[in-house]
């Protein structure tokens, strides 16, 4: 049976039932992420960088594919990983920050404008009538509720907003593919980039990982510590594991300069501390040191006399200039493989000392481009 499984993982995927299969799942999940979301405000099973709702559903497709393995019609692994990262991408689209964010500021403007605020006088003109929902009538059910989405009013004037920002969406991830086809090479083959959250379905993928006695004592033991504080969240009488110690900073450091570093909160979650695993030493490193030396620039500022100052220490200016530091440095890193994709890209004939192989890339670097340049056009014109 084993060494059959194995004959079957490593046999060519049905992409098209892959594809289905992933159709199939993406609206129950879709569900699943408003409902926790939007309604309970849960744990988000699509929040963290490593999404909950594809691992659970891969471990679904783990054990079914258990019982469609002693039929004779398995799952293979590429299919399964087809499926995971169908997920994925649906975590990305319908996840915490593109619908509570981006639902919210399209509808801010004319749902919250008032005579004192003046916001009809100043830019409602500005805004198209494609580009939003602006009738307060439909605005009404969907903010105080005790209404459906699904009558012909409401659907009519969702549709064209709906219609353009998943156009908006659609192009914006587009271009991101591009962008990942363009430096596939540079990421993988030159600089080994590990990708340590992707290493999680492809070890679930692998034979046996369910028989793993490590992997449900882990299960068995954080599954425990949830199960009993949701019971003492429900009935406070059973007793409870506390993993938050949100004032732990403010209990001992009391005194000048000291207190004016804040909360230092220690928190203690299962999956936190799991996908800590698989962070990178490095990365690890600069969480904490950073994190320490905001807390310093507090300290100091009060030393100083600066913490008056409106906004300091800049916490906002200083992450944009870390991501455009960091960009200026990927792109300096990339140089020369930009360079010759470039060269690969704009000669129709190109010269027999580019050896870069564009045959296992998922688009040529001539297409790549050009659909980097047109979505751009397309985002800026939007």
């Amino acid at each position: 049976m084993l060494h059959s499984s194995i004959q079957q993982n490593q046999r060519q995927p049905r992409f098209v039932l892959a594809v289905l299969i992933g159709i199939g799942l993406i609206p129950f999940n879709a569900y699943w992420i408003a409902v926790v979301s939007g309604i309970y405000h849960s744990l988000n099973p699509a929040y963290a960088s490593l999404y909950i709702a594809p691992v659970i559903n891969l471990i679904g497709l783990l054990f079914l594919n258990r019982l469609l393995i002693r039929i004779g019609l398995p799952l293979y692994r590429a299919e399964l990983l087809i499926v995971y990262q169908m997920l994925v991408m649906l975590c990305l689209v319908s996840g915490h920050n593109p619908m509570d964010f981006q639902l919210g500021t399209l509808i801010y403007p004319y749902w919250f404008a008032s005579p004192e605020n003046e916001y009809a006088t100043l830019f409602h003109k500005y805004i198209p009538d494609w580009f939003t929902v602006q009738s307060r009538s439909v605005l009404r059910p969907l903010i105080e509720g005790e209404s459906t989405l699904y009558t012909a009013a409401h659907l009519s004037a969702w549709m064209k907003p709906v219609l353009l920002w998943s156009g908006i969406i659609f192009t914006l991830f587009f271009v991101l593919i591009c962008i990942n086809s363009i430096q596939r090479h540079q990421w993988t083959e030159r600089e080994k980039l590990s990708y340590p959250i992707a290493q999680l379905p492809l070890e679930m993928t692998n034979i046996g990982f369910l028989r793993r006695r490590w992997l449900w004592i882990g299960i068995a033991i954080s599954a425990s510590i949830q199960i009993l504080n949701g019971l003492n969240f429900l009935l406070p009488a059973v007793p409870a594991i506390p993993l938050k110690f949100p004032r732990f900073g403010a209990q001992i450091f009391t005194a000048k300069p000291w207190n004016t570093i804040g909360q230092l909160p220690l928190y203690f979650y299962p999956w936190v501390i799991g996908l800590t695993f698989l962070v990178p030493l490095d990365l690890s490193f600069s969480v904490w040191f950073f994190f320490l030396l905001t807390k310093l620039q507090l300290m100091v500022g009060s030393i100083g006399g600066w913490k008056s100052l409106p906004g300091f220490p800049y916490y906002n200016h200083q992450g944009l200039g870390a991501w455009i530091t960091l960009g200026l440095v990927v792109l300096w890193q990339s140089r020369n493989h930009l360079r010759s994709v470039l060269a690969k890209g704009t000669r129709s004939n190109a010269d027999s000392s580019n050896t870069l192989d564009e045959a296992e890339e998922p688009m040529r670097y001539r297409s790549a481009l050009s659909g980097i340049c047109i979505g751009v056009a397309l985002l800026v014109a939007l």
